[in-house]
């Protein structure tokens, strides 16, 4: 996981455009030696791992997008327990012992939930 800029204990800095962001999470991949990865990313962080992915679409396998629909949504009080759903769904999934087949039939059952914990209110 990976503090953008001016979060947690991540370098401060004077600016944190999106762009900025994203070439800071590619320098961290690339610091780390990764080749191929999967982003996931929240809110800002959705943001910022859409622009990631249009600068290194190569390497990417895959891109995972949280609450960064184009629609507000400061009249939903719920979206962030609506998130919280969806992360504890995630979490609960033991990938011990499992074959590639079952993760993604597991993946496929909790992306049922995931979109009703999405769009159980519109």
């Amino acid at each position: 996981m990976i503090d953008l800029r001016n979060h947690g204990e991540s370098d401060h800095h004077k600016s944190m455009s999106y762009e900025e962001m994203a070439d800071d999470v590619i320098r961290h991949l690339d610091s780390l030696e990764v080749e191929k990865f999967t982003l996931l990313g929240h809110s800002m962080g959705a943001k910022t791992a859409m622009h990631v992915a249009t600068k290194i679409q190569n390497r990417l396998e895959g891109l995972i997008i949280l609450d960064a629909a184009p629609i507000s949504h400061k009249d939903n009080i719920n979206i962030y327990g609506n998130i919280k759903g969806i992360i504890d769904a995630v979490s609960d999934f033991n990938l011990h012992n499992k074959t590639r087949k079952q993760v993604v039939e597991k993946l496929r059952e909790l992306f049922v939930i995931i979109l009703f914990f999405c769009f159980d209110e519109y």
